[in-house]
């Protein structure tokens, strides 16, 4: 290192998974790829979902799967820190995303009408349907990821974008 730089003790791929897509029966796994002075990064992730089967109060059988391509930039690039608590790694980045899936479902319901001179609610019978949903969107974000006991990297960001389904 003859002029004093210190390259940092970071891979140049991560494998991320989303937690809290879990709580909705879905699973989102990626990969985020560093160029090497760790200012720029593409991440790519594919998101599954499975869902049993629904009643007629409850609608989420969707099952399908989405893709979601980012591109971070990274405003204080992914370096290595000192502290008293021990080493970690962080980096703030903003990114812009696209992102699309495909989702369908198998769905129950009934028939019921209102007569308006009783006022009696008169039930018919069940009939299953079948629902297909496309998605298509575009982001922004601003985020900072960071290590925690020098072995996860933890993601948090927040920002907003566009979605259209059809």
């Amino acid at each position: 290192f003859p002029q004093g730089t210190e390259v940092p003790d970071i891979p140049r791929s991560l494998v991320k998974i989303s937690t809290l897509h879990l709580f909705d029966h879905q699973i989102k796994l990626g990969l985020e790829r560093f160029n090497p002075g760790f200012s720029k990064s593409i991440a790519i992730f594919l998101n599954g979902r499975i869902e049993g089967p629904n009643d007629i109060f409850y609608r989420g059988g969707y099952d399908g799967m989405g893709a979601e391509v980012q591109y971070r930039k990274y405003i204080s690039p992914m370096k290595q820190y000192d502290s008293r608590k021990g080493k970690s790694v962080r980096g703030i980045y903003w990114s812009a995303l696209l992102q699309g899936g495909y989702y369908s479902g198998l769905f129950r319901d009934h028939y019921a009408s209102l007569d308006r001179t009783t006022g009696i609610w008169t039930t018919g019978s069940n009939y299953n349907f079948k629902e297909k949903v496309g998605n298509a969107g575009v982001g922004v974000a601003i985020g900072l990821q960071r290590t925690l006991w020098q072995v996860i990297y933890m993601d948090a960001f927040i920002g907003g974008g566009l979605q259209v389904a059809h």
